[in-house]
């Protein structure tokens, strides 16, 4: 029996998060957070920007209001504030942050970053494989519909958006990873 799409698009969707989790488990402290250049934003970095996507994603699909990031105050737990008082980007994601900002950003020791990345791909992944077929053609008409996604999209669209998006930063992880330390990076495609 085949799956059907929106099935399909859950597994590449989960899939993408473990590659990811996969990538970096292990990884120690210093090459979490180094930096390949003076405005490069480390893998530590990268990690929190597609927690808060899927945490972003995850409340999309839920409604407002459901975001572990929002409900549980995490940036304030973390003081995370940008050294020069500027915001976290987009709706706290680091969408749209320059690359100055992104690069030094203070973010929380590895444990607590990995515990929010965990858990936001995971409500994300239970949100994404709660759409089924017919509910893919659904317009997204949330509150940041216009100002992000455009005018009316489908869910469909939007999902696969941010699938899009998530595996350019898994691959701006391998790429960091490979420039840091000679071997495989243990990427799947």
């Amino acid at each position: 029996m085949s799956k059907g799409i929106a099935a399909v698009i859950a597994d590449a969707y989960r899939r993408t998060h473990g590659h990811v989790l996969e990538l970096v488990n292990d990884l120690p402290d210093e090459l979490l957070v180094r930096r390949a250049g003076p405005s490069s934003p480390s893998v530590a970095f990268h990690l929190w920007h597609l927690a808060r996507w899927a945490d972003f994603l995850q409340e999309v699909l839920h409604g407002p209001g459901s975001q572990l990031w929002d409900k549980e105050k995490v940036a304030a737990s973390w003081g995370l504030r940008h050294p020069s008082g500027a915001g976290l980007g987009y709706a706290e994601t680091g969408m749209g942050m320059d690359d100055e900002a992104a690069a030094n950003l203070s973010l929380p020791p590895k444990s607590v970053l990995f515990n929010y990345v965990r858990r936001a791909f995971g409500a994300a992944e239970e949100a994404v494989a709660a759409v089924d077929d017919q509910k893919l053609n659904s317009v997204y008409t949330g509150p940041r519909a216009a100002d992000y996604f455009s005018g009316e999209k489908s869910l469909a669209y939007v999902i696969l958006r941010s699938l899009r998006h998530e595996n350019r930063h898994l691959g701006m992880i391998e790429c960091l990873l490979g420039a840091q330390r000679p071997g495989p990076t243990n990427a799947r495609s």
